[in-house]
């Protein structure tokens, strides 16, 4: 059984600077257009240092409820806030987001693995 559900992982901004501590927005964007059923969506977010779900601490692994996606609601957007320490090295950091699809007896229905990369190195500042 697929629902063939998918999410779609995009950085704001687009590049970590190596040289600050960074707030990044990371929007998931959850889809399901061919459900026939209602589903109750979660997902685990999971980071390695430099890179944390904390501001103040070092966190590598988070869980958020996404909601219930289904034929009425096919798309979901969350928003998860990522944090970097200062002095970090020129790098690609991998984020990686497992989303969970329970169906109406809280069984896992349906499990997808999704990766993206966030790039850290200094940022062009704009007002030179």
């Amino acid at each position: 059984m697929t629902t063939e559900s998918s999410v779609r992982i995009s950085f704001e901004p687009g590049m970590v600077d190596r040289r600050k501590a960074n707030e990044i927005n990371m929007n998931l964007e959850f889809s399901a257009p061919n459900v026939q059923k209602e589903y109750w969506c979660e997902c685990d977010v999971v980071v390695r240092a430099p890179l944390s779900l904390s501001h103040d601490a070092f966190l590598e692994k988070g869980r958020t409820r996404v909601g219930i996606i289904g034929p009425v609601k096919t798309r979901i957007v969350k928003q998860v806030k990522l944090f970097s320490s200062p002095a970090m090295s020129s790098n690609d950091y991998l984020v990686t987001i497992t989303t969970y699809l329970y169906d109406e007896d809280g069984i896992i229905a349906e499990r997808h693995d999704t990766s993206e990369i966030i790039k850290c190195d200094v940022a062009v500042s704009e007002n030179k």
